[in-house]
Parts: C-alpha cells; structure tokens; sequence
C-alpha cells in the first residue's frame, strides 16, 4: 500500500527534524518528503493510494487541476497518457503524476459508480497546499479543516484562531476541527495542533531500538485555547499523524 501527493510511497509517521529518517530516505525519497511537508510541489493536487494493483484517489486538494477537472474521492485512475495502470506498474505510474508546471497529462477516470472510464485532460502546475483553512458556522460555532500536518500547520491554525475570537468578541462557543482525507505529515505538526487542544497529559510517545527515538510529547497548559466542547471529523485512510490529532 502506498499513498501521497502525486506519487506512491508510504513513509509512516514524518518528522523532519529524526536524525534516523534522514539516514533511511534514499535521496529522491527525501525530496519528495521535502516537497510533501513544505507545502509546495509540481503536480496535479491528487492523494492517490496504490493498492492491489489499482490507483485509487483519496482526495483532490481544493482549487487544484485534480479538483477543478472533477476528479473525486474514491475514483479509479485506469490509465496515465497512453499507459494503462497494472499490478504490475502501479507503483511507478503514480510518478507520472508529477511534472513541470504547464506540462499536459491525460488521465482515464474510472468515477466511483460509474460503468466506464472517462478521459480527462489536466495542466500541471505548482501546488501550493493550504494547510488550515477556517470559517465562522452558526453564531458561536467555528469549522477548522486541516488539510494535512505540514511546516507551519500549528502556527496558521493558531493565528486563525485568535483572528475568529477577535472578531467574535471572545465569543467562540465550540469547534469542529475536519481531518477527513488528511493523509498526515510531519508528526512535530500533529503534536503540536493537538497541544492546542489539551492542557495536560500525554499526547503520544515513540519507542525505537536505540535511547534517541524514545521521545515522549506532553501537553502544556501555556498556549492551550480556552476550554471549548469541539469535535473531531475523521475517515477514509489514516495516517500516524491524522490519528495522533484525532
């Protein structure tokens, strides 16, 4: 199983600051990695997962080639350009995905209910993921999507925070905070976010062969939001980071 933006790799929980990830990413790796959690690369916005010799899309990013041209959660890639997706190719056909921005690619489409396949013309160009996005519900209520845990997610998601309780006059009563389709990230990210939340305890630790992946992460009460009833929307593939927030 492999899964990521514009390409198939799994790399488990991600943080860009472990010495032991540096030394296992061989170099493209470690430049995809650099890409996936600096918010920006070349592509078509697509979090596909390659499965049993299919390429099945968990989601377009908002406002992407991917998401304009109306490809959905769920759908099938049947084929890339000329080539068609195969068990035994489907681990290299998702980096045909990826391109130089204004360079075409075709894709066949196979919509999730659908009897056959569609073709669809897209445009590469340079995505530049938004990792928080914010906006007031009914009087009171706040709805908070986190696209994915990338450098600079806690601090975005802070500062919309204080910008919505500014403009409310302080009178946020309950939030829901939106992980559906999130794919993961960089697990500092996660800690973070969710110390937004929590004001003491364990948040989660890690466990590895030598003493300096041993790492344990606890809440803190300085930073923490005021105390406000929200709720968590989850589902479809899950990464660490995605469940450590949940």
């Amino acid at each position: 199983m492999a899964s990521d933006h514009d390409h198939g790799h799994d790399h488990g929980p991600k943080d860009a600051g472990t010495e032991a990830w540096h030394r296992m990413l061989h170099h493209t790796g470690h430049d995809q990695l650099s890409e996936d959690t600096s918010g920006s690369y070349a592509g078509l916005g697509l979090e596909v997962l390659s499965a049993e010799g299919t390429l099945r899309v968990i989601a377009p990013i908002d406002d992407t080639p991917a998401d304009r041209a109306g490809i959905k959660p769920g759908d099938i890639i049947t084929r890339i350009d000329d080539k068609a997706i195969t068990t035994d190719n489907v681990n290299e056909a998702v980096n045909l995905l990826r391109g130089n921005p204004g360079s075409s690619i075709t894709l066949g489409v196979l919509h999730e209910g659908a009897s056959a396949p569609i073709d669809l013309k897209l445009t590469r160009e340079t995505i530049r993921v938004a990792s928080v996005r914010v906006r007031p519900l009914d009087p009171g209520y706040v709805y908070i999507r986190v696209a994915q845990f990338q450098e600079g997610t806690s601090r975005e998601l802070t500062d919309a925070l204080h910008k919505l309780d500014e403009q409310s006059g302080d009178h946020v009563e309950g939030v829901i905070l939106d992980l559906r389709h999130n794919p993961g990230g960089l697990l500092n990210e996660a800690v973070k976010v969710s110390d937004l939340f929590l004001d003491a305890g364990l948040i989660v630790y890690t466990e590895g062969r030598g003493d300096n992946q041993k790492q344990r992460f606890l809440a803190h009460n300085e930073g923490t939001e005021p105390n406000k009833p929200n709720t968590v929307v989850a589902g479809n593939p899950a990464r660490f980071a995605k469940r450590l927030a949940s």
